[in-house]
């Protein structure tokens, strides 16, 4: 996706894809993926926040993306930008998120009110067959 900074003329920023399966156990592997990526490149501090986020962006997608009664394939990617971490989550629904309205006693909907508290900012872009949904950390001093 990024070959190098055009602009500048830097390098293109560390990036890892993971493919999920679109199973419930895929929001564990992406949790997973993303601690052991986060470790990698020295950001243990950040590790907390990103799993909650990857975590709740990738049951987002596997609970509204529509595979036509098949498993959805969701795709994770994480950027190590100089001054944010990003990641992105990929599914083939046409559907864009909003946060829900919920009630005090509500089990469920709060999940973008969390990535939009743990972020530095969020959102998404629909793709040919689908949507990215992403988000941005601040790359913290570990």
């Amino acid at each position: 996706m990024f070959g190098r900074d055009d602009v500048a003329g830097l390098p293109a920023p560390e990036s890892a894809t993971c493919a999920l399966h679109g199973r419930m156990t895929s929001a564990s592997a992406a949790r997973e993926f993303t601690a052991k990526t986060l470790d990698g490149w020295g950001l243990p501090c950040l590790i907390d926040d990103a799993e909650l986020v990857v975590s709740e962006l990738v049951t987002n997608a596997l609970r509204h993306a529509d595979a036509g009664g098949g498993a959805a394939p969701i795709r994770l990617q994480l950027v190590n930008h100089r001054f944010h971490v990003g990641c992105a989550v990929r599914d083939p629904s046409g559907n864009v998120p909003a946060p829900s309205a919920v009630g005090d006693l509500s089990e469920t909907g709060r999940g973008l009110r969390l990535v939009e508290a743990l972020t530095a900012t969020w959102g998404w872009i629909l793709v040919g067959e689908g949507k990215v949904v992403w988000a941005l950390f601040e790359t913290p001093a570990c």
